[in-house]
């Protein structure tokens, strides 16, 4: 899983990696832990609201305003993004 990260902020850490083709730099300052922002608590620094991926999509306040909600857990690789692509489990 962690050879094809799907969280935009996974791909960053591990872009520093020696064998990792493409380097993300990431911008800004961590959030201060005392006041969590809204929405990802990884959007202030992300590189997808950055680089204007967001507001091509309408959806620029996505990310900094609606909470993410944890996925189930299934063997499947998952991510809580709203830009990742997520498996998403089927009813039996």
């Amino acid at each position: 899983m962690l050879k094809a990260p799907k969280h935009p902020h996974t791909q960053a850490l591990l872009s520093v990696l020696p064998e990792s083709p493409e380097r993300v730099v990431l911008t800004g300052e961590p959030p201060d832990p005392t006041r969590i922002p809204g929405g990802c608590r990884f959007h202030a620094r992300c590189q997808v609201p950055a680089s204007g991926k967001a507001a091509s999509e309408g959806a620029d306040g996505r990310c900094s305003s609606e909470l993410l909600q944890v996925p189930p857990a299934v063997p499947e690789a998952q991510a809580a993004c709203y830009f990742a692509k997520r498996s998403v489990p089927t009813s039996a």
